[in-house]
């Protein structure tokens, strides 16, 4: 616990320390910022105390290590130019001047900092000629965290005067569904995004509560219903010849996943290494995992959603409170939410597949279950994954359920063994072993098996 607590307050600082960079307060700025602001409660007020004796720290430790962080970068370049430092010399570009630019690009607008603002406007104080010409997207603004912030996206015109706006509406990755589910996400929040593709693609929702799955899968992924779903998903894509993207709010699943491998990696890393060991070789390099952030810019043939519930979409973390003090809000948290997994949705350029439970829809997914053109998954159209049927399942119960209980004295050795207590169907104790290498004398070497008495033994293929 105090490991995890440690943690946590070190990544909420190491946050906090860098929106003030990207807000360009400094020590006095920030205490004059906190002594206006009204805490909700104990734990803001103490958290922002704390920041407001580490922030300092931090800026005197960079100076004396000789360090430098990005946004030091960033006031070092504004400081420069606005004295009139405007040339440099690089080694890709052996001379360039800054007073002598016609036209300044400025990608993912709408991630525009007050870092950047200062910096572009030092560059037009040198040169009141340059023209600006800026390219984002408001449904993808996403880095709020890092000191973005959207109101310059949102008063560009106001800014950025005389000028003008132009949309670019046409969507030419996806097919006519994932946009549509993508403009269901956002409707009412802009300008929908129009399809170029005649096709119109599929998109699924794949419920667990509705997913059972086979006695071989169950044994396999005892308790696990996410991974055998995801396998059957993942390997109609591959068979396909398509690629897959696993994109989830976090670095990890809300699902219980059963994993023989404990080591440090993320949960997300050894969820598709799990995933991929069941595809053919050639194959695997086809699946990707990713969070829903890292994957922003990118695209896949199809994308499973492998968390479109509730707890995960909205993500709300009691932290955002110490967020406050810079102008952060639950409403605001919220529409990045909603951004958010509408990057995650458009993605996909021909199947986008939600991994959810009708338990707990996250809102937004209901947003596109509400437009039409959703379908529940049929998994008679994804069956289980043929290398899983490379096992015998076997499986060890009482004949007659009403009568005696033989089972009940060999439990301990048959859980030694790592047979598994089932009670979906037969009840009994299951375990799966290599069909390749099977056979019933390894049953009968075992302990369980010399001291049973009456008990029922099947062996089953997985389709029992």
């Amino acid at each position: 616990i105090k490991d995890r607590a440690v943690d946590r307050f070190s990544k909420a600082i190491r946050g906090f320390i860098i929106r003030c960079r990207t807000s360009l307060l400094d020590a006095p700025e920030l205490s004059d910022v906190i002594r206006r602001h009204k805490p909700l409660n104990d734990i803001e007020a103490l958290f922002l105390e704390m920041a407001q004796h580490l922030h300092p720290v931090y800026l005197e430790r960079l100076l004396a290590t000789g360090q430098e962080d990005f946004a030091g970068l960033m006031h070092r370049a504004i400081e420069a130019v606005t004295i009139g430092k405007t040339r440099w010399n690089s080694k890709k570009v052996s001379q360039g001047d800054l007073g002598k630019l016609k036209f300044l690009l400025i990608d993912e607008y709408q991630d525009f900092s007050e870092l950047f603002h200062r910096l572009v406007s030092a560059i037009r104080t040198q040169n009141s000629r340059v023209e600006l010409f800026c390219v984002g997207d408001d449904w993808q603004a996403i880095n709020r965290f890092a000191g973005s912030d959207l109101s310059y996206f949102n008063d560009f015109l106001e800014q950025r005067a005389p000028g003008q706006r132009l949309h670019l509406t046409n969507n030419y990755r996806s097919a006519r569904r994932v946009i549509s589910a993508g403009n269901a996400v956002m409707d009412g929040l802009g300008a929908p995004a129009v399809p170029h593709q005649e096709t119109d693609g599929e998109v699924l929702i794949a419920d667990l509560a509705r997913f059972v799955p086979t006695t071989l899968e169950a044994t396999v992924y005892p308790g696990d219903l996410v991974t055998p779903a995801v396998l059957r998903l993942v390997s109609k894509a591959v068979m396909a010849d398509k690629g897959v993207a696993l994109l989830a709010r976090m670095d990890g699943l809300p699902w219980y996943v059963h994993q023989q491998d404990r080591t440090g990696r993320s949960t997300l890393e050894r969820f598709l290494e799990d995933i991929r060991s069941h595809l053919p070789e050639e194959s695997r390099t086809r699946v990707h995992a990713s969070t829903a952030h890292s994957f922003k810019g990118r695209e896949e043939d199809w994308v499973i959603v492998l968390d479109a519930i509730a707890r995960s979409y909205p993500l709300v973390h009691p932290d955002w409170v110490f967020g406050r003090v810079f102008g952060d809000s639950l409403e605001k948290l919220l529409a990045e939410e909603r951004r958010l997994f509408h990057v995650a949705a458009t993605r996909a350029k021909e199947a986008l597949i939600f991994i959810t439970e009708s338990s707990a829809y996250s809102p937004f997914l209901e947003s596109v279950m509400a437009r039409g053109g959703v379908t529940q998954v049929d998994w008679s159209r994804f069956p289980p994954v043929s290398r899983l049927s490379n096992r015998v399942i076997v499986k060890v119960g009482n004949p007659n359920p009403r009568g005696s209980s033989p089972t009940f004295h060999i439990r301990h050795h048959l859980q030694a063994k790592g047979f598994r207590f089932m009670t979906v169907g037969w009840v009994c104790w299951v375990k799966s072993y290599p069909a390749e290498s099977f056979d019933v004398s390894i049953l009968k070497d075992d302990l369980w098996a010399r001291q049973a008495n009456g008990v029922e033994v099947r062996i089953c293929d997985d389709a029992d």
